[in-house]
């Protein structure tokens, strides 16, 4: 018998549809781009949404934000929080919201390490946790210059995300950044841009997708820098397709 498991929705018809309902509670999910492009925006929306319950598009559970750059930008973390509570017409504040969501900040490779494979296996099993999200990856692995042993580290950490991922049915985000593509021989056009971290962690990546800044557009008489999502690969979703947003 095939459990039903849901999925944690974005909110945005168009993304919705490309990632074929949501992020999925298995798996690790990846989203890679450049600074400025919406990375960490997504990450915040997608750690508020699955505390909601299923029927406004969320799971009903807590969310683990990882950040391993030098500042957590909470005043934005809290805005977005007022915002969803504010729209949904929820009967608690925006601040109750962040309650729920289990921010660690981790700044030393060796102390990232033990985040996952000693902290987050101890957690999952005393909190209800629907989604992991780990805000970048290519930041805290750039750090360690023996490529042995970041190849090493990088499988521990990735199988043990995994193992979370599909024993304890919740939802693996990873923020990653990008590299120029060194030339156009495997197929890749000039000028364009790769995942971080190389083939290895890219292909250990249940799902990835790009996310790139598209423009600008009048929306309720103020210019928005648009932005896009486009599926690289995934198992569940659209592969090849793309959807257009905004940060509001």
């Amino acid at each position: 018998m095939t459990t039903f498991l849901p999925k944690i929705k974005f909110g945005l018809r168009d993304i919705d549809a490309i990632l074929n309902g949501g992020i999925p509670l298995s798996g690790i999910t990846e989203f890679f781009g450049e600074s400025g492009s919406g990375k960490t925006q997504i990450a915040f929306h997608l750690a508020l949404v699955t505390l909601l319950p299923l029927e406004m598009g969320g799971v009903g559970l807590k969310s683990v934000y990882i950040s391993t750059g030098p500042c957590i930008t909470t005043n934005r973390l809290l805005q977005m929080a007022r915002r969803v509570s504010q729209n949904l017409s929820l009967n608690v504040p925006g601040e109750a919201l962040l309650d729920h969501i289990l921010v660690k900040r981790v700044m030393s490779y060796e102390y990232f390490h033990q985040t996952i494979l000693k902290d987050l296996v101890r957690l999952v099993k005393v909190k209800d946790i629907g989604s992991i999200i780990i805000d970048s990856v290519g930041a805290i692995y750039r750090t360690e210059t023996d490529y042995q042993k970041r190849h090493r580290d990088m499988k521990e950490v990735i199988d043990t995300l995994k193992k979370l991922s599909y024993h304890h049915n919740i939802a693996i985000v990873t923020i990653n950044e990008v590299s120029a593509a060194a030339n156009a021989s495997n197929g890749t056009a000039k000028g364009s841009v790769l995942p971080a971290l190389g083939p290895f962690w890219s292909t250990s990546m249940t799902s990835q997708i790009q996310v790139s800044k598209s423009g600008f557009e009048i929306v309720d008489g103020k210019c928005r820098t648009l932005r896009k999502m486009k599926v690289i690969k995934g198992p569940n979703f659209k592969v090849g397709e793309e959807a257009k947003f905004y940060v509001n």
